[in-house]
């Protein structure tokens, strides 16, 4: 959860890491996160959230995927827009 003051908005250019890009934001303007020990809501399977595939799906040999440089290009994007090597 983010509180609504602190939150700076989504950058809409990005295609892909838009969390990513959020968090490193926030934390360059100074936010910092807490951990909190409970479970405060669940996510049921189906909806409208667009599929998404974890990095290490895209090494998988046997699994030719053409999103896999559209995916590191957008990486590279985010971390040259918040200077990370």
């Amino acid at each position: 959860m983010i509180r609504r003051q602190a939150f700076p908005g989504f950058d809409e250019s990005l295609k892909k890491f838009q969390d990513w890009d959020l968090f490193l934001t926030m934390a360059e303007k100074g936010g910092r996160g807490i951990f909190i020990g409970e479970v405060l809501f669940k996510v049921k399977k189906g909806g409208t959230m667009s599929q998404w595939l974890p990095s290490f799906v895209y090494s998988w040999p046997w699994l030719k995927l053409k999103s896999k440089d559209k995916y590191e290009a957008w990486k590279k994007i985010v971390q040259a827009k918040h200077g990370i090597v």
